[in-house]
Formats: structure tokens, sequence, C-alpha cells
């Protein structure tokens, strides 16, 4: 996971495998013991790294490290946590353009697009452009987004 990394997006509606790719993937980087694999739900952690930021900087910013600095991060359901300009621009934003900034593979499932996602967290006129940029590090970053469509597997 060199100069060359690239991001993964899959999108596409639930049952139909994201989490069960980027879980095969995570196992097969652990195989190879090429370093730190991180897995986050995207409901759950960044809210709960909201949360940190008032209560506890000092564990908000170990784990925003953490998540901006192992080798592989993947970050499941993106897009169905909750939003606000904080999120977007202190959690999110920052995540993303030290991973991109770094060149570390990250895996990003997700119930929508990459445009949804920028229209998701614009919430303000001045909050769409900091979204617009979290897309452009996603389109960048993403060798291409894989829609994995709407039948379920399960």
């Amino acid at each position: 996971m060199g100069k060359e990394s690239k991001w993964v997006f899959l999108n596409g509606a639930r049952g139909t495998g994201r989490t069960y790719l980027a879980i095969a993937v995570a196992n097969e980087t652990a195989n190879k013991k090429l370093g730190p694999i991180a897995f986050i739900n995207a409901s759950l952690r960044l809210k709960e790294l909201n949360d940190f930021s008032y209560s506890n900087k000092s564990e908000f910013e170990r784990l925003i490290n953490t998540l901006s600095s192992c080798p592989l991060l993947i970050i499941d359901d993106f897009g169905n946590e909750f939003k606000n300009d904080f999120i977007r621009d202190g959690v999110v934003f920052q995540i993303l353009s030290n991973r991109a900034s770094k060149r570390l593979m990250t895996i990003i499932t997700s119930d929508f697009t990459i445009d949804e996602i920028v229209t998701l967290y614009s919430t303000s006129k001045a909050g769409a452009i900091r979204a617009k940029q979290i897309g452009n590090i996603l389109k960048d970053n993403c060798e291409e987004e894989i829609n994995l469509g709407k039948i379920s597997i399960y």
C-alpha cells in the first residue's frame, strides 16, 4: 500500500454485499500483514467523534490521528451518519484530506453516490463549499465509483 494506493467507493442498496466485499479486502490485507486496519461504522463512530470533541479532546485527537494514519481505513455506511458542520469540517474532511495527502488506502461503502454525499453534506451555502471539497477528494482518489445495484444477495 505505497504511493499508488487507490480508494474504493462501493455504493448500492442494502443487502448488495458492500460491507462483505470491504471485509474481504480487510481480511486479505490482514493476511499480508501490511499494518493495522480500522473498520468503522460511520453512523456510530462519527457521532462518537462529535461527542468526544466536546467531552474528551485528547481522545478525539487520538482517534482522528489513528483514522488519518492507519494503512487501511474502511468507512462503512457513509452518508447515513448524523450530519452537522463540525462532523463535515472537523471530522470527515480532516480524515479524508489527511488520508489523501498520505496516499493511504481507503474503502468507503454507502447507500449513496458521491454526488449524493455532497448534497447530503451541503447543509448551508458555506457548507456546500466544504461538501464539494469532500466530493472532490473522493472522486480524485477513487479509481471508480462501483455501484452494486439494488438486488439483494441475501
